[in-house]
This record gives structure tokens, sequence and C-alpha cells, in this order.
């Protein structure tokens, strides 16, 4: 199914008074980049933006060189909304989304297209507050993985006992790479023909003691395909030997890598 980009708006900057980039909330709005929330509950808003009965929405907040902002995901399309954050006060800039077609009841994304004032009460808990309501986001990651035994090194696939991955012909050429600004990446072999680089998928990561969140945000793929979701669904991990096993939920389909 194709992707394209669905929306981009420009938005006009707002000011505001006596606000600068050393208030303590944009000091720990920043200590929270990549942080995956979910949104928990909407107070005060509009009827039509209660979350009954939508798919989950996922944000993310996002701070590089050329790009500050919002990563969210709805359960079928990605959007990306860079902001200028001062203090409290989040504006958007520009807002862009693919375009799929998922048959799923997906959450209104105009929310974002507003000005926020952001605040926390913890690390695990985000509020956008703006025109049309209250939006409570909570995160259930929020480990710091600064030293997590995950960082820093390359994860061979060895084993798995998921029949899609382990009759697969490239399962050997299968790694995985976490790194200290919560990227993930999969990487396999490459087609002998393929101009184009190694076939990758790599997003955002998060855990919670020995459980672990993946989300996917960008995948490149050649003629041969690799049922890579099943790897990124995993929910579980440990490391054990310079082994790691990475998990389903109820613990029955496990992925062991060794580096």
């Amino acid at each position: 199914m194709n992707t394209k980009v669905l929306l981009i708006l420009s938005l006009p900057l707002l000011a505001h008074c006596s606000i600068n980039d050393n208030n303590p909330t944009f000091s720990r709005f920043s200590n929270s980049e990549k942080l995956i929330f979910e949104l928990n509950s909407v107070k005060e808003g509009r009827s039509f933006l209660n979350i009954s009965g939508y798919e989950p929405f996922y944000l993310i907040y996002v701070e590089e060189d050329n790009f500050t902002g919002f990563i969210g995901y709805d359960g079928c399309n990605w959007l990306r909304s860079e902001q200028i954050i001062r203090g409290h006060i989040s504006t958007a800039v520009s807002v862009g989304s693919t375009a799929r077609g998922c048959g799923a009841n997906t959450y209104p994304i105009d929310f974002l297209l507003n000005e926020h004032t952001i605040n926390f009460n913890n690390t695990n808990t985000l509020y956008l507050n703006n025109k049309d309501g209250l939006f409570v986001f909570k995160t259930g990651y929020p480990d710091v993985i600064r030293y997590n035994k995950l960082i820093g090194k390359k994860w061979p696939l060895i084993s798995s006992n998921d029949t899609l991955i382990n009759n697969h012909e490239h399962k050997s050429g299968v790694t995985l790479n976490f790194d200290s600004n919560r990227n993930f990446r999969f990487e396999w072999k490459c087609q002998p023909d393929n101009i184009f680089g190694c076939n990758q998928s790599s997003g955002i990561w998060g855990v919670n003691n020995n459980k672990i969140k993946m989300y996917r945000t960008t995948t490149s793929v050649s003629k041969s395909s690799f049922p890579i979701n099943d790897l990124i669904n995993s929910s579980n991990f440990r490391i054990r030997n310079n082994t790691l096993f990475l998990s389903s939920e109820n613990g029955e389909v496990i992925h062991t890598f060794k580096k």
C-alpha cells in the first residue's frame, strides 16, 4: 500500500512574554526525549475527542539537530509535528502525516495543530492542554536506558521458535542494534543485486524492568521481505552470558540473539 504525505501546514508563531529555555518545565520535557507516551484520557474536551472506541494513540518527543517536535502513531498512520517549545508553551510549525487506509477507527490528529501548554506531574505523565481540552499521556516504559546492557552491541539472531523467522532464508543475516538515544535498528542480509543497500527497520525503544517496547518509524525493504514485525512486537527481554532473549507477552515465542 502506498504511503504519501497527506498534510503539510505552516502555522504562525505566537508571541509569549517572560518565557525562556531555562524554564524548569522545558528542561524536564527535554529529559523526556523519545519516551513513548500513550494517550490515556481527555478531560474537559469536545465529546468526539474522547478516546473511547479509538485505536491507541502514541506520542514520542524527538529533539534532533534539524527537528524538534512530536512523532505520533494512531495505529495506522504516522504523524510528524515540528514544534517550537518555550517554557510551558508548544506551538506547531508544520505537521505531516502518512495517508494509509487501514480501516481502523483512528484518533483524530487535529488536536496537535493547536498551541499547547505542557506540564508534568512526574516523569511518567505528560499533559497537553489546549482549546480542545486536557490531553493526558502516560508512558509505561520510563526507565533510563543510558547504562542498559542492550546498548552498544550488535546482536545477531541465532534462533527463533517463530516458524516464519526460523525457516526464512535470511535468518542468519539478521542483526539488532540499540543505542543510548533510544534508537533501534534491525538489519538483514541483502540480495546480491540489491543496489539500494541492506534491508532495515528502525525506530524508538523503551524499557520498564524486563519489559521492552519497540515502535517502528522507518523501514527500507528490497526484494527480500522478512517477518520483522514478529521481532519488533516482542514484549519481554533478558540477557544472560552475552545472549539476548526477546519473547512474547506470554513467553511462548522466543527469539535468541548472541553477540
